[in-house]
C-alpha cells in the first residue's frame, strides 16, 4: 500500500510540472555545497583539551608533557584547531565548518625554536556558551549550551603552524580608558519538570513563609 501510495504522488507531481514547464515558468536548482576531500584528523597524531569559558589560555611544555608531548618540541609546529564554538545551528540550512580549523597563536620560545623549560604559547578560546549582538536593540543576548559545559580544542604537532601576525609600528594611542562593560549570565539548568525537552530552571525562588534562601553568585 505505501508503494502505490508513492507512485501516486509521483504521477500527481509530473501533471503538475509538465503543463508549467511548457508554459515557460522557470526551474532554479540550488547548488550543492562542497565539502572537503578529506578531514585534518585523518593523518597524525592528536590532543583533545577543553576550556570552561572564554579567554586566553597558556600551553606550556609542562601542560603539553602531561598530554603525552616531550621531548625536543619544535615551537613552529606546534598548531591549534577548533570546530567553532556553542551549539550545532538546528536548522539544516544554516552555515557550518565543515571540517577543523586552525587557529591562529602566540609562541614565546625564547627564540631558539624549541619550546621547553618556561617556554609558552598562548591562544583565544570561544567557550561553550556564546553571546549574540542584537544591532537593532543596542544590546547582547547569550545563549547558553544545553548539551556541554566544555569547548574543545585540537592539538598537533607537524607541519606549519598558523601564528598571530605581530603588528609593526603601531600607532600611537588616542584614547585612554580605566572602565568597561562586562557581561555575564547566571544559568543553572537543574530542574526539567517534563524530564524531555529543553525547557530547564534553575533555583527556586519561592517566597514560602518562615524560609530564607540565601544565593550566593560568582562573578
Amino acid at each position: 500500500m505505501h508503494v502505490e501510495f508513492t507512485k501516486l504522488l509521483i504521477t500527481a507531481f509530473k501533471r503538475l510540472l509538465l503543463p508549467g514547464l511548457f508554459l515557460g515558468y522557470s526551474v532554479s536548482v540550488s547548488g550543492q555545497r562542497t565539502f572537503k576531500t578529506a578531514s585534518v584528523l585523518a593523518s597524525g597524531a592528536w590532543y583533545k583539551i577543553s576550556v570552561p569559558e572564554t579567554g586566553v589560555y597558556k600551553l606550556d611544555a609542562s601542560f603539553l608533557s602531561t598530554l603525552g608531548i616531550s621531548g625536543a618540541i619544535p615551537s613552529a609546529q606546534i598548531r591549534l584547531f577548533a570546530g567553532g564554538n556553542g551549539m550545532l545551528p538546528e536548522r539544516a540550512g544554516e552555515p557550518r565548518i565543515d571540517d577543523l580549523e586552525e587557529l591562529a597563536i602566540s609562541v614565546m620560545d625564547g627564540g631558539d625554536g624549541q619550546l621547553n623549560g618556561s617556554d609558552y604559547a598562548l591562544f583565544y578560546a570561544e567557550g561553550p556558551h556564546k553571546w549574540n549582538k542584537d544591532s537593532s536593540a543596542r544590546r547582547f543576548t547569550h545563549q547558553k549550551n544545553l548539551y556541554t559545559e566544555k569547548a574543545y580544542y585540537f592539538i598537533s604537532i607537524g607541519g606549519a603552524g598558523k601564528r598571530v601576525t605581530a603588528q609593526v609600528n603601531p600607532p600611537a594611542p588616542v584614547t585612554s580608558t580605566t572602565t568597561f562593560d562586562e557581561r555575564y549570565f547566571h544559568e543553572q539548568d537543574s530542574v526539567n519538570f517534563l524530564s524531555s525537552g529543553k525547557g530547564w530552571w534553575g533555583e527556586e525562588f519561592s517566597a514560602l513563609s518562615g524560609r530564607t534562601l540565601n544565593r550566593s553568585f560568582l562573578l
